[in-house]
């Protein structure tokens, strides 16, 4: 749980970022609806690369790396401010 936590907030970050503060839970109940579906374990007991949210870290170490990813595209989106985003299309 504690290697998908980073994910699940950037996902609700970009959410709340891209759609709203109050519509921030849709990219996270998405994503968990994609990957219910999706994820389904085969006859070895493995998840798939992407499933950040079951897969140990010990047998997928992606997982972790997905998590961050998501994590950094989230707070990138936070912290991309419309006055932030204004000062760097004015430099360049």
């Amino acid at each position: 749980m504690a290697g998908a936590l980073p994910g699940w907030t950037g996902l609700g970050l970009l959410s709340g970022r891209l759609l709203g503060w109050r519509q921030g839970w849709i990219l996270p109940a998405l994503a968990l609806l994609l990957i219910s579906y999706w994820s389904v374990q085969d006859g070895t007991g493995s998840y798939p690369w992407w499933d950040f949210s079951r897969s140990p870290v010990a047998e997928h170490p992606v997982g972790i790396g997905v998590s961050l990813a998501l994590l950094a595209v989230g707070t990138l989106a936070f912290w991309m401010t419309p006055w932030r985003l204004r000062g760097l299309l004015r430099r360049s």
